[in-house]
């Protein structure tokens, strides 16, 4: 199977960069890529998860960041876990 590299895009507009995250390269673990299309019905990847929800794919966060809707998510998940880590 050829690998492709997670669209830059989603990583961009979901601005982990400045975030911790997790991620999981699905083509080395055929059980997730198998399994997690059915966990959200959702089919193709890269899937952005925060908080355990599903956002969306590369398209949706794009048009996410561009509305200005990704970015109070990702504050809002990233103080959630803060508060809950102290």
């Amino acid at each position: 199977m050829e690998r492709i590299p997670a669209p830059r895009g989603l990583a961009r507009g979901a601005d982990v960069e400045s975030r911790r995250f997790a991620y999981v390269d699905v083509l080395s673990n055929p059980d997730v890529r198998a399994t997690l299309p059915g966990y959200a019905d959702w089919p193709t990847f890269p899937q952005l998860y925060v908080q355990g929800d599903l956002v969306g794919g590369c398209d949706i966060v794009t048009e996410m960041h561009n509305a200005g809707e990704l970015e109070p998510l990702i504050k809002e998940a990233a103080a959630a876990a803060q508060a809950a880590a102290e």
